[in-house]
């Protein structure tokens, strides 16, 4: 099975009104039948954890419609029931940075599944399995 195509992964780095730097990583995938899943990540100093944010295209279309999204995210973890309590917690929110509509899963629900996923306290082996969790969710 061929992985993901992905069409572009770009840094972006940001200096807010009030003077605080931040940094997130932007990536494209493009799947089956029209479909391209845009989603950024950046980390959550409030939280704790990292945050993602996702944009679904189909056609070149923006969905903004709940249902279609949380299906099409579906279809991508349909081998894993386990994604259905995160994919149900998504919902529409403006980006922090970017200023537009995206669909968001907050901090404290990734963080809450993540409390339950991992119990161990090696940092980055908690990195690698919320990579491996959240990556999917972003088709990557």
């Amino acid at each position: 099975m061929a992985g993901p195509n992905l069409s572009a992964l770009r840094h972006h780095h940001f200096t807010t009104d009030r003077q605080q730097s931040t940094n997130f990583i932007e990536s494209t995938v493009k799947l089956a039948d029209g479909l391209r899943i845009t989603s950024t990540i950046s980390y959550s100093s409030v939280y704790g954890v990292p945050e993602i944010h996702l944009r679904l295209t189909l056609n070149e279309q923006l969905l903004f419609d709940p249902e279609a999204t949380q299906h099409a995210l579906s279809g991508i973890t349909s081998s894993n029931s386990a994604f259905e309590p995160l994919i149900a917690s998504i919902t529409l929110k403006e980006h922090r940075f970017l200023g537009s509509t995206w669909f968001y899963i907050h901090p404290c629900d990734s963080g809450a599944f993540m409390d339950e996923a991992y119990t161990g306290d090696d940092s980055l082996q908690w990195l690698v399995l919320w990579a491996s969790i959240y990556g999917r969710l972003a088709g990557l």
